[in-house]
């Protein structure tokens, strides 16, 4: 039998750069998300009944067992527990499993979490050359650190980096369009995220781009690992605006439930988030 699935509540913390009190690590950063996301709950003590809790590895600190330790901040003692591998795509697979183990009947609410930590506030410090995976274990025992499989490495390509324009050039090829029409269709898509996010109090830039402007931010960047002939030459300023995410103390929290769960702490219908739905 499947159920309607629903995001019942959902919390995000920035942690500045300059701060009056002592930063959190990745995992406090969790526990606040959690507890703000608590706020928007009928009953806040709904969160010490989770049936899951689903966490995205963190990169920048490294805990031995990250779920377990923030049900016990939250005072929870969840059935089900798990860590997500090396990706990007982690966030969202979390939540489509969330999703999926709900609709399936065999768990009620999950908590879905991750954060990441970068910054180094002491000036004393030695910035890292390389600091994205500083968080993983020498001894870390999946092959999904290295970001690539054999067969992208016999053509060259050895992270991430060097595979998302590939994504990108098949995309634009797939749409039949010329290079300044595709700029074009791209930088009015990222054009209406900077106006989004001009108004989020979570993000680190609140300056509305133009499409002109994030045509040649979003994509020079990622391009120029592909096309060599000049069409696209990235600055270094592009390519900084692109990795700010690695200079910045985030986390976002979400709680995925069936609707009916939802009914009894949290949010009314006409707020409700559904992920898949039996109506």
């Amino acid at each position: 039998m499947k159920r309607d699935v629903v995001v019942a509540g959902w919390g995000q913390v920035t942690q500045p750069k300059q701060l009056e009190t002592i930063a959190k690590d990745p995992m406090g950063l969790m526990a606040q998300a959690a507890r703000k996301a608590a706020l928007k709950l009928t009953d806040p003590t709904a969160l010490t009944r989770v049936d899951g809790i689903m966490v995205v590895r963190s990169l920048s600190t490294h805990y031995e067992a990250p779920a377990a330790q923030l049900a016990a901040l939250l005072g929870a003692s969840p059935r089900f527990m798990t860590v997500s591998k090396i990706g990007g795509n982690s966030p969202q697979t979390l939540v489509n499993k969330a999703a999926a183990m709900i609709a399936r009947n065999e768990l009620d609410s999950i908590l879905v979490v991750g954060a990441e930590a970068y910054v180094q506030r002491d000036e004393k410090l030695i910035k890292e050359e390389s600091a994205l995976l500083r968080g993983i274990p020498k001894n870390y025992p999946g092959d999904d650190i290295t970001g690539s499989t054999r067969l992208e490495n016999l053509y060259g390509i050895e992270h991430p980096m060097q595979g998302f324009p590939l994504f990108e050039t098949a995309l634009w090829a797939a749409s039949g369009l010329d290079l300044p029409a595709y700029l074009q269709r791209i930088g009015t898509l990222w054009a209406g995220f900077s106006q989004v996010a001009a108004s989020h109090p979570h993000s680190w830039s609140k300056s509305i781009k133009t499409s002109e402007e994030t045509a040649l931010i979003t994509i020079p960047a990622m391009q120029q690992l592909v096309l060599t002939d000049g069409l696209w030459p990235a600055k270094n300023t592009d390519t900084a605006y692109l990795t700010r995410a690695l200079h910045d103390d985030q986390t976002v929290f979400s709680l995925v439930s069936t609707y009916t769960s939802q009914r009894t702490f949290s949010l009314t219908r006409q707020r409700s988030f559904f992920i898949s739905s039996t109506k």
